[in-house]
Protein backbone atom coordinates (compact mmCIF):
# COMPACT_ATOMS: atom_id res chain seq x y z
CA UNK A 1 0.00 0.00 0.00
CA UNK A 2 1.01 3.63 -0.56
CA UNK A 3 2.41 4.91 2.74
CA UNK A 4 -0.14 3.21 4.99
CA UNK A 5 -0.34 4.41 8.58
CA UNK A 6 -1.76 1.05 9.73
CA UNK A 7 -1.19 -2.65 9.17
CA UNK A 8 -3.15 -5.89 9.54
CA UNK A 9 -2.13 -6.24 13.17
CA UNK A 10 -3.58 -2.79 13.91
CA UNK A 11 -6.92 -3.65 12.33
CA UNK A 12 -7.21 -6.98 14.09
CA UNK A 13 -6.47 -5.18 17.37
CA UNK A 14 -8.75 -2.22 16.67
CA UNK A 15 -11.79 -4.16 15.44
CA UNK A 16 -11.59 -6.47 18.44
CA UNK A 17 -11.00 -3.59 20.85
CA UNK A 18 -13.74 -1.34 19.52
CA UNK A 19 -16.18 -4.24 19.22
CA UNK A 20 -17.78 -2.69 16.14
CA UNK A 21 -21.05 -4.50 15.57
CA UNK A 22 -22.04 -6.34 12.39
CA UNK A 23 -25.24 -4.31 12.03
CA UNK A 24 -26.04 -0.61 11.96
CA UNK A 25 -28.04 0.27 15.07
CA UNK A 26 -30.08 3.48 14.80
CA UNK A 27 -30.22 3.68 18.60
CA UNK A 28 -26.55 4.68 18.39
CA UNK A 29 -25.74 8.28 17.50
CA UNK A 30 -23.26 7.66 14.67
CA UNK A 31 -25.24 4.83 13.12
CA UNK A 32 -28.43 6.88 13.19
CA UNK A 33 -26.65 9.81 11.55
CA UNK A 34 -25.26 7.57 8.81
CA UNK A 35 -28.59 5.87 8.09
CA UNK A 36 -30.32 9.27 7.97
CA UNK A 37 -27.68 10.61 5.57
CA UNK A 38 -27.96 7.61 3.26
CA UNK A 39 -31.77 7.63 3.28
CA UNK A 40 -31.88 11.34 2.51
CA UNK A 41 -29.25 11.35 -0.23
CA UNK A 42 -29.39 7.99 -2.01
CA UNK A 43 -32.15 6.88 -4.38
CA UNK A 44 -31.83 3.15 -3.73
CA UNK A 45 -34.01 2.26 -6.73
CA UNK A 46 -31.33 3.68 -9.02
CA UNK A 47 -28.50 1.70 -7.41
CA UNK A 48 -28.03 -1.82 -8.75
CA UNK A 49 -24.71 -2.60 -7.08
CA UNK A 50 -22.35 -1.24 -4.46
CA UNK A 51 -18.65 -1.73 -3.73
CA UNK A 52 -17.36 -0.88 -0.25
CA UNK A 53 -13.62 -0.41 0.30
CA UNK A 54 -12.60 -1.61 3.75
CA UNK A 55 -15.91 -3.41 4.16
CA UNK A 56 -15.40 -5.23 7.47
CA UNK A 57 -17.31 -5.93 9.66
CA UNK A 58 -19.98 -5.74 6.95
CA UNK A 59 -22.64 -3.56 8.55
CA UNK A 60 -22.88 -1.09 5.67
CA UNK A 61 -23.04 -3.91 3.13
CA UNK A 62 -25.84 -5.52 5.15
CA UNK A 63 -27.68 -2.20 5.13
CA UNK A 64 -27.39 -1.87 1.35
CA UNK A 65 -28.44 -5.49 0.95
CA UNK A 66 -31.64 -4.64 2.84
CA UNK A 67 -32.31 -2.09 0.08
CA UNK A 68 -32.15 -4.83 -2.59
CA UNK A 69 -28.72 -3.76 -3.81
CA UNK A 70 -26.09 -6.28 -4.95
CA UNK A 71 -23.19 -6.04 -2.47
CA UNK A 72 -19.45 -6.21 -3.20
CA UNK A 73 -16.39 -5.20 -1.23
CA UNK A 74 -12.80 -5.76 -0.18
CA UNK A 75 -10.88 -5.93 3.11
CA UNK A 76 -7.59 -7.39 4.31
CA UNK A 77 -8.18 -7.97 8.03
CA UNK A 78 -8.41 -11.76 7.97
CA UNK A 79 -10.09 -12.41 11.31
CA UNK A 80 -12.71 -9.72 10.77
CA UNK A 81 -13.18 -10.83 7.15
CA UNK A 82 -13.86 -14.42 8.16
CA UNK A 83 -16.30 -13.28 10.84
CA UNK A 84 -18.12 -11.11 8.30
CA UNK A 85 -18.51 -13.94 5.78
CA UNK A 86 -19.73 -16.26 8.53
CA UNK A 87 -22.26 -13.63 9.59
CA UNK A 88 -23.47 -13.20 5.99
CA UNK A 89 -23.98 -16.94 5.64
CA UNK A 90 -25.74 -17.16 8.99
CA UNK A 91 -28.19 -14.46 7.91
CA UNK A 92 -28.62 -15.79 4.35
CA UNK A 93 -27.10 -12.67 2.82
CA UNK A 94 -25.97 -13.26 -0.75
CA UNK A 95 -23.15 -11.32 -2.36
CA UNK A 96 -21.32 -11.24 -5.68
CA UNK A 97 -17.68 -10.34 -5.00
CA UNK A 98 -16.40 -10.00 -1.45
CA UNK A 99 -12.63 -10.04 -1.75
CA UNK A 100 -10.00 -10.73 0.88
CA UNK A 101 -6.99 -8.71 -0.19
CA UNK A 102 -5.10 -5.43 -0.44
CA UNK A 103 -7.20 -2.75 -2.12
CA UNK A 104 -4.30 -1.10 -3.94
CA UNK A 105 -3.27 -4.43 -5.45
CA UNK A 106 -6.84 -5.25 -6.46
CA UNK A 107 -7.69 -5.01 -10.16
CA UNK A 108 -11.05 -5.46 -11.85
CA UNK A 109 -12.91 -4.32 -14.95
CA UNK A 110 -16.17 -4.21 -13.01
CA UNK A 111 -17.85 -0.85 -12.45
CA UNK A 112 -20.36 0.03 -9.74
CA UNK A 113 -23.27 2.41 -9.29
CA UNK A 114 -22.17 3.21 -5.75
CA UNK A 115 -18.61 3.11 -4.40
CA UNK A 116 -18.03 3.94 -0.75
CA UNK A 117 -15.51 3.85 2.05
CA UNK A 118 -16.03 4.78 5.67
CA UNK A 119 -12.96 5.29 7.83
CA UNK A 120 -10.48 4.13 5.19
CA UNK A 121 -8.66 6.87 3.27
CA UNK A 122 -7.43 8.68 6.40
CA UNK A 123 -5.06 5.78 7.12
CA UNK A 124 -2.77 6.80 4.23
CA UNK A 125 -0.28 9.59 3.70
CA UNK A 126 -0.30 9.54 -0.10
CA UNK A 127 -3.95 10.09 -1.00
CA UNK A 128 -3.81 10.54 -4.78
CA UNK A 129 -3.62 6.83 -5.70
CA UNK A 130 -6.22 5.99 -3.04
CA UNK A 131 -8.79 8.40 -4.49
CA UNK A 132 -7.93 7.33 -8.04
CA UNK A 133 -8.65 3.71 -7.17
CA UNK A 134 -12.05 4.75 -5.82
CA UNK A 135 -12.81 6.50 -9.12
CA UNK A 136 -11.67 3.51 -11.18
CA UNK A 137 -14.53 1.48 -9.71
CA UNK A 138 -17.26 4.02 -10.53
CA UNK A 139 -19.82 3.64 -13.28
CA UNK A 140 -20.55 6.61 -15.49
CA UNK A 141 -23.05 8.68 -13.46
CA UNK A 142 -22.09 6.58 -10.42
CA UNK A 143 -22.10 7.88 -6.84
CA UNK A 144 -19.05 8.04 -4.57
CA UNK A 145 -19.39 8.44 -0.80
CA UNK A 146 -16.40 8.84 1.52
CA UNK A 147 -16.59 9.26 5.27
CA UNK A 148 -13.81 9.82 7.81
CA UNK A 149 -13.60 10.75 11.49
CA UNK A 150 -12.65 14.29 12.44
CA UNK A 151 -9.83 14.20 14.98
CA UNK A 152 -8.82 17.84 14.58
CA UNK A 153 -11.27 19.20 17.15
CA UNK A 154 -12.63 18.13 20.51
CA UNK A 155 -12.80 14.45 19.57
CA UNK A 156 -9.11 14.41 18.71
CA UNK A 157 -8.24 16.29 21.89
CA UNK A 158 -9.88 13.64 24.06
CA UNK A 159 -8.45 10.85 21.92
CA UNK A 160 -4.93 12.19 22.47
CA UNK A 161 -5.45 11.94 26.21
CA UNK A 162 -6.93 8.45 26.49
CA UNK A 163 -5.25 6.53 23.61
CA UNK A 164 -2.91 8.60 21.44
CA UNK A 165 -1.86 5.62 19.29
CA UNK A 166 -5.22 5.89 17.53
CA UNK A 167 -4.29 9.37 16.28
CA UNK A 168 -0.93 8.13 15.09
CA UNK A 169 -2.79 5.77 12.74
CA UNK A 170 -4.67 8.64 11.07
CA UNK A 171 -3.78 11.35 8.57
CA UNK A 172 -5.06 14.42 10.42
CA UNK A 173 -4.19 16.77 7.56
CA UNK A 174 -7.14 15.62 5.44
CA UNK A 175 -9.72 16.07 8.19
CA UNK A 176 -11.26 19.23 6.80
CA UNK A 177 -13.94 20.14 4.27
CA UNK A 178 -11.46 21.80 1.91
CA UNK A 179 -9.68 18.50 1.27
CA UNK A 180 -12.92 16.95 0.05
CA UNK A 181 -13.92 19.99 -2.02
CA UNK A 182 -10.54 19.86 -3.73
CA UNK A 183 -11.24 16.28 -4.85
CA UNK A 184 -14.03 17.47 -7.14
CA UNK A 185 -11.81 20.26 -8.48
CA UNK A 186 -9.08 17.85 -9.57
CA UNK A 187 -11.24 15.00 -10.93
CA UNK A 188 -14.28 14.22 -13.06
CA UNK A 189 -16.47 14.24 -9.96
CA UNK A 190 -19.25 16.70 -9.20
CA UNK A 191 -19.68 17.65 -5.55
CA UNK A 192 -23.14 16.77 -4.22
CA UNK A 193 -22.72 17.15 -0.48
CA UNK A 194 -19.72 17.78 1.77
CA UNK A 195 -20.28 18.50 5.41
CA UNK A 196 -19.77 17.51 9.01
CA UNK A 197 -22.06 14.69 10.09
CA UNK A 198 -23.52 15.42 13.50
CA UNK A 199 -21.81 17.03 16.47
CA UNK A 200 -19.62 15.60 19.23
CA UNK A 201 -19.76 11.81 19.38
CA UNK A 202 -18.24 10.48 22.61
CA UNK A 203 -18.52 6.93 21.29
CA UNK A 204 -16.02 7.80 18.53
CA UNK A 205 -13.27 8.00 21.16
CA UNK A 206 -11.39 4.74 21.68
CA UNK A 207 -10.38 4.46 25.34
CA UNK A 208 -7.66 2.39 26.95
CA UNK A 209 -7.35 2.13 30.72
CA UNK A 210 -3.88 3.22 31.85
CA UNK A 211 -2.59 3.94 35.32
CA UNK A 212 -1.47 7.51 34.75
CA UNK A 213 -3.08 10.75 35.85
CA UNK A 214 -3.86 12.18 32.40
CA UNK A 215 -5.55 9.02 31.14
CA UNK A 216 -7.61 8.52 34.30
CA UNK A 217 -8.59 12.20 34.52
CA UNK A 218 -9.88 12.45 30.96
CA UNK A 219 -11.71 9.14 31.14
CA UNK A 220 -13.48 10.57 34.19
CA UNK A 221 -14.28 13.76 32.26
CA UNK A 222 -15.78 11.74 29.41
CA UNK A 223 -17.83 9.70 31.85
CA UNK A 224 -19.06 12.91 33.48
CA UNK A 225 -20.17 14.28 30.11
CA UNK A 226 -22.14 11.11 29.53
CA UNK A 227 -23.70 10.83 33.01
CA UNK A 228 -24.61 14.53 33.11
CA UNK A 229 -26.02 14.33 29.54
CA UNK A 230 -23.86 17.30 28.53
CA UNK A 231 -22.67 15.26 25.55
CA UNK A 232 -26.22 15.44 24.19
CA UNK A 233 -26.00 19.24 24.05
CA UNK A 234 -22.60 18.99 22.37
CA UNK A 235 -24.13 16.83 19.67
CA UNK A 236 -26.20 19.78 18.49
CA UNK A 237 -23.14 21.77 17.41
CA UNK A 238 -21.89 20.86 13.94
CA UNK A 239 -18.55 22.45 13.09
CA UNK A 240 -14.86 21.60 12.84
CA UNK A 241 -14.38 21.90 16.58
CA UNK A 242 -17.26 19.74 17.80
CA UNK A 243 -18.20 17.38 14.96
CA UNK A 244 -16.66 13.92 15.09
CA UNK A 245 -17.25 12.92 11.46
CA UNK A 246 -17.00 14.26 7.91
CA UNK A 247 -19.05 12.92 4.99
CA UNK A 248 -18.64 13.63 1.27
CA UNK A 249 -20.83 12.61 -1.68
CA UNK A 250 -19.98 13.01 -5.37
CA UNK A 251 -21.47 12.18 -8.75
CA UNK A 252 -19.31 10.87 -11.57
Amino acid sequence: MKNPKTNKAFWNWYLNKSQVKNDLNTDLYFDNNMVSFLNQNIDYKKINNVFEIGCCPGRFLKFFYSKNIEINGIDYSKESFNNMIEDFKKNNISFKNIIFGDFLEFKTKEKYDLVCSFGFIEHFSDLAPIIEKHLDLLNKNGTLIIGIPNFTGLTGFFQSKVEKSILDAHNLEIMNLKFFRDISLTSSLTEKKINFLGGFDNDMISRTKKNNFVNVFFRIVLKFLEVSKLHLLMRKIENKYFSSYIIAQYKN
